[in-house]
C-alpha cells in the first residue's frame, strides 16, 4: 500500500488540523486553569470572612446571654428583695444612729 500525494496532502491536514485544535485547547485550558485560581483565591477570601462573622456572632451571643440572665425576672426579683433588705436595715440603722445623737447631746430618753 503506497501513500500518493492525495493521501499525504490528507494526512498532512489532519495532523495541522489536531495540532491547531490541540493549541486552543491549550489556550483555553490555561484560562479555566486561571479562572479556577482567582475563584480559589476568592473563595478562601470568602472563608475567612465567613469565619471572623462566626467568631464575632458568637461573641455577641456570650454577651446577649449574659445581659439575658441580668434581666431575667428571677434575678430581678432577687436584686429587688436584696435592696428591700438593705433599704430596711439602713432605715433600722439610721433610726437607731438618731437615738444615739440624742442621748449624747444631753437629751437622754
Amino acid at each position: 500500500m503506497e501513500l500518493g500525494v492525495r493521501e499525504l496532502v490528507t494526512f498532512l491536514g489532519m495532523a495541522v488540523s489536531v495540532g491547531a485544535s490541540l493549541s486552543i485547547v491549550k489556550t483555553k485550558l490555561q484560562a479555566v486553569i486561571e479562572q479556577l485560581g482567582d475563584l480559589e483565591t476568592r473563595l478562601r477570601q470568602l472563608d475567612r470572612e465567613t469565619d471572623q462573622q462566626e467568631v464575632v456572632l458568637q461573641t455577641h451571643e456570650q454577651k446577649l446571654d449574659v445581659i439575658s440572665s441580668m434581666l431575667a425576672p428571677k434575678e430581678r426579683e432577687a436584686r429587688a428583695r436584696e435592696v428591700a433588705t438593705i433599704k430596711a436595715e439602713l432605715h433600722t440603722v439610721t433610726r437607731d444612729l438618731e437615738v444615739i445623737k440624742k442621748m449624747h447631746n444631753g437629751e437622754h430618753k
